[in-house]
Formats: structure tokens, sequence, C-alpha cells
């Protein structure tokens, strides 16, 4: 359980299959793990949306790589997935290299 909390997906091993073969953990992104509902506290969750809704209402141009990520991850959470695949294609726009994230 605390390598998944950490971010590590982990395959449940089977017994007797006579490999002794380990693969290494999967790591998920571990840029999103700051986002997810239960790190954040409900109301600094939903502060942290309101503040990230505020800044893209200045426009996706004047918005830093980082505000597009923040955007794409709190608004998938909410399940507002149209304004996440835009969150995410401003950022591509934005920021090419970005691309290797996803």
């Amino acid at each position: 359980m605390t390598s998944e909390y950490k971010g590590y997906k982990t395959l449940p091993r089977k017994s007797g299959s006579g490999s002794n073969r380990k693969s290494p953990p999967i790591k998920t992104r571990s840029r999103s793990l700051e986002f997810r509902p239960f790190m954040l506290a409900g109301d600094a969750f939903n502060d942290k949306c309101r503040e990230t809704e505020s800044l893209l209402a200045q426009g996706t141009d004047a918005c830093s790589a980082d505000v597009l990520w923040t955007a794409s991850i709190l608004f998938y959470q909410q399940g507002k997935f149209s304004q996440a695949m835009e969150a995410l294609a401003a950022l591509i726009r934005k920021d090419p290299s970005a691309r290797s994230l996803l």
C-alpha cells in the first residue's frame, strides 16, 4: 500500500510461477499526485479549482504551461472532460515538448 501511495502501481505476484524475474514498478506521473482530491482537503481542492478557473478566464494565451497542466488535471478530476482536453490542447500549442507528459 505504501508503494501505491507514492505513485507506483504494484502488481500481485503469482506464487509458484517458477520465474525469478521481477519487473520494476510502473511509476505514474508524480507531477499530478499533488492535485488528487485525497491529497488536498475538500475546501483546499475547491479553492485550487476556483483559482485555476479564474486564471483561465484571462485566456489560455496569458496562462503559463503549469497553469494549463494544473487545469487539465483538475477539470478531469471534476468530470469536465471537454474542458480538460481544451486545456491540454492549449498546453501543447504553447509548449510542444509537453506531449511527452501525455
